[in-house]
């Protein structure tokens, strides 16, 4: 299912999956347009949780110089902007089996595995020599502050709406017991 959907997803041949994905102009009950669309809904409530908007800015103050600063769902406010054109080149510059780990886990029979994955997929295309993505940050020489304003939309006051983090992004953290520790 998730191979199908990365390597040969619907949108990529239909510009109506598109705009039903992505998004879409709606007529709403009072005759006015608004933004619709499964991914820019998603999107909105993702932005809408003050805790996601806290994790994504956290994420893209540690590690500004790596993937992980993006934003894999999309900012709501920049989705309209999106055409299908452009969705389209990212779409064919990101999403190939030459820019991916594929991953196994559990009491399996790789082997099948590997001959689906194989067959069905990876046989499909040409290997593309590409340079791995930053997955590392540099450390930084001083600490680095940021803030994110947020819709503090219900009966909170302005006073107590509000969150703090600090948060470390460590460069060497030993074994997989130290990493578990350090994220509890």
């Amino acid at each position: 299912v998730y191979c199908d959907a990365v390597f040969n997803p619907l949108i990529k041949h239909d510009y109506f999956a598109f705009r039903q994905e992505g998004w879409h102009f709606e007529l709403n009950n009072e005759d006015e347009l608004e933004i619709n669309g499964i991914v820019y809904n998603e999107m909105k409530g993702v932005y809408s949780d003050p805790e996601e908007v806290l994790s994504e800015t956290v994420g893209s103050a540690l590690f500004p110089d790596t993937v992980y600063s993006k934003d894999s769902g999309g900012d709501p406010d920049v989705i309209p902007e999106l055409t299908y054109e452009n969705y389209l080149r990212f779409y064919n510059t990101h999403y190939h089996p030459s820019n991916s780990f594929l991953f196994f886990y559990g009491d399996t029979d790789i082997e099948k595995h590997l001959k689906k994955l194989n067959d069905d997929y990876l046989s499909k295309y040409e290997r593309i020599e590409r340079p791995i993505a930053r997955l590392y940050q540099t450390p930084f020489d001083k600490p680095v502050f940021c803030s994110k304003e947020y819709d503090a939309e219900g009966d909170d006051s302005i006073e107590t709406s509000f969150y703090f983090a600090k948060a470390y992004a460590m460069t060497e953290a030993g074994n997989m017991k130290d990493i578990y520790a350090l994220n509890v």
